[in-house]
């Protein structure tokens, strides 16, 4: 029993000194060790009797960059499918969306703060900006925005809680 700690506490120890040597070599990744984790969305619809959509993104730290695992349900069906990664790239933070069934898309960051990064792409059609702000420890907010079909400014939030 006593090795199995030993072993389980060894473990933990060099997946933590791993994590910590990637963000000593990627400082501006670095500081978004915040969006790490588990985040979900519940949205309801407006519609009586459909049921609720749940938004989950899964964000983690993988060698030089940070992954994150993002899937739509509606009830039990997959109506969306993402991944995104974020790298460090010359002066910028990169993101990288491989939307299902769709392009994949890059945008640059153009603002990162201590608890909020906005990336931009402004060649993309919808959206040219994607953000996201730490509310608090439990609380994440994400918002996409670019021009709408009648060329107004359109901006969609998806609030998520931290799930633990």
């Amino acid at each position: 029993m006593r090795a199995r700690h030993i072993l389980a506490l060894s473990a933990f120890c060099c997946v933590a000194l791993a994590a910590h040597l990637v963000l000593a070599d990627n400082p501006r990744l670095a500081q978004l060790q915040w969006l790490e984790g588990r985040w979900l969305g519940v949205y309801s619809s407006k519609k009586t009797g459909e049921k609720s959509t749940h938004v989950n993104e899964d964000w983690r730290t993988l060698a030089n960059r940070m992954e994150s695992i993002g899937y739509t349900m509606k009830g039990d069906s997959l109506v969306d499918f993402e991944r995104v990664d974020i790298r460090e790239s010359g002066p910028y933070l990169l993101y990288e969306a491989h939307p299902m069934g769709q392009e994949s898309a890059v945008f640059h960051s153009i603002k990162i703060g201590e608890k909020s990064i906005v990336f931009e792409n402004l060649a993309h059609d919808f959206p040219q900006r994607v953000a996201y702000e730490l509310v608090n420890d439990d609380s994440l907010l994400a918002w996409i925005e670019g021009p709408g079909k009648d060329g107004k400014t359109k901006r969609i939030q998806f609030p998520y809680r931290r799930v633990k």
